[in-house]
């Protein structure tokens, strides 16, 4: 059977894999992966793969910056070895 192709007509997929949305926005997958977790793109659990509608994805955006990790707290060892340097500079000033 012969293919018919209809001039002007949108021929692309409705639902885009995380790796074609990717494509599509020109950033990285782990972007797409973010804003899905972070809820800024909507997308739907299809057999252990997430679709995204092309209508909603973005048609104009700024790169999502990843959230700054929390500073690690310091051991109590380490504290302990801390409170000992700092004595030892008081004490040679």
């Amino acid at each position: 059977m012969a293919r018919v192709v209809i001039h002007g007509a949108d021929t692309r997929p409705e639902h885009l894999t995380t790796a074609e949305a990717a494509q599509e926005l020109r950033c990285c997958l782990a972007t797409v992966q973010r804003m899905i977790r972070r809820g800024d793109l909507p997308a739907r659990l299809v057999a252990g793969r997430y679709l995204i509608s092309r209508a909603d994805l973005p048609t104009t955006w700024a790169p999502i910056p990843p959230r700054p990790r929390p500073r690690a707290r310091p051991r109590s060892h380490d504290e302990a070895r801390y409170a000992a340097v700092a004595s030892e500079i008081e004490s040679s000033r």
